[in-house]
């Protein structure tokens, strides 16, 4: 794998929540693009790889959308040398 950057966003009530989250997205993402045929956990890939990311933290005022704040969240993911 070479250098990733993507966005995506994620709700949550708190930023644990939504750190809980985007870490899914990621753990999701990586899990796609190995080759394993077990999933991975975040921790798993944290060996193998530097992966960083930005959260921008908004209130939510979406009201069909049932948590108080969303977040456009930028991830970095380069494999470990």
């Amino acid at each position: 794998m070479i250098n990733v950057n993507f966005t995506f966003n994620v709700n949550g009530d708190s930023y644990r929540e939504l750190q809980e989250k985007a870490d899914s997205v990621i753990v999701e993402f990586l899990n796609e693009s190995e080759e394993s045929p077990e999933a991975l956990e975040f921790a798993d890939f944290r060996s193998n790889f530097s992966i960083d990311y930005d959260m921008t933290i908004t209130e939510n005022r979406d009201m069909e959308v049932d948590s108080d704040y969303s977040a456009e969240v930028t991830a970095r993911v380069k494999p470990r040398r």
